[in-house]
């Protein structure tokens, strides 16, 4: 009698907590049934968080690639060279082991490929990061690391004061005003190489358009082109449609520098 009451006032007591599990139970057995609204309520499964991890490690990718770039590997590496670490320690002067780092990191990113222990370009890395290629983009590499960089390190402050990090309204006019001439450089560089990735995409719809409406003759090709040259920057896009045109007057257009 006693172990009876004793059940009961346990299940008199869990009907009346939140979240308890509830029903009836068989006096011989001692087991308990549910009904369906006292079934427990599954909780939903937390996401992932892996894309979180990604975004806050994104800068060591970057970094990598930035390294990479200011000790030129890429540019050693052209034309299938290959190296190991040990070679790329001798040739550049760091210990063995970051020189792996080094390697290991760039492969891991599709920059390099590892083959019977030695490291070479991938197409990416031999088509955009040589020195010297036709769509090299290294500039705004070399640009987003010694000059954005640090400037994005400072956004907090930058949302707080409503002001530039790069450079100071207070005695600039603008970003160019009294800017290093390295610095200045090196921005010419980076938007030369955005301008020959979206010449690739512009150039074949501009052919068409431009052979039909103004190329009818030697001297409208003479103003096409300088007009182009006068609005496009580096003169990259405009370079680049007169290469892929036969037709066009690309022997009187310099190579952009």
């Amino acid at each position: 009698m006693f172990n009876h009451l004793q059940r009961a006032a346990a299940r008199t007591t869990l009907a009346r907590q939140p979240g308890s599990i509830s029903g009836e139970t068989n006096s011989i057995s001692g087991e308990t049934k549910l009904r369906a609204v006292d079934q427990p309520i599954a909780t939903p499964e937390l996401p992932s968080a892996v894309p979180l991890m990604a975004l806050s490690t994104g800068f060591w990718a970057f970094k990598t690639l930035a390294a990479a770039h200011e000790l030129d590997l890429f540019s050693r590496l052209a034309g299938g060279a290959g190296t190991t670490a040990g070679e790329l320690a001798q040739a550049l002067g760091p210990h063995p082991r970051p020189a792996e780092m080094l390697l290991t990191g760039c492969a891991a990113l599709g920059l390099l490929e590892k083959t019977d222990g030695r490291y070479r370009n991938t197409p990416l890395s031999e088509a955009f990061l040589v020195r010297g290629k036709p769509y090299y983009f290294g500039g705004f590499v070399q640009m987003a690391d010694k000059r954005l960089y640090a400037g994005w390190g400072r956004l907090v402050e930058a949302l707080r004061t409503n002001r530039p990090t790069t450079w100071d309204p207070a005695v600039q006019s603008s970003m160019f005003d009294g800017e290093d001439p390295t610095m200045l450089a090196l921005f010419w560089e980076a938007m030369h190489s955005v301008s020959t990735m979206t010449a690739r995409k512009l150039a074949k719809p501009w052919i068409s358009i431009i052979s039909a409406a103004f190329w009818t003759s030697a001297a409208d090709r003479a103003r096409t082109t300088s007009s182009f040259a006068n609005c496009m920057g580096s003169c990259a896009r405009p370079y680049l449609i007169c290469r892929m045109w036969p037709r066009s007057p690309r022997e009187k257009l310099p190579r952009p520098a």
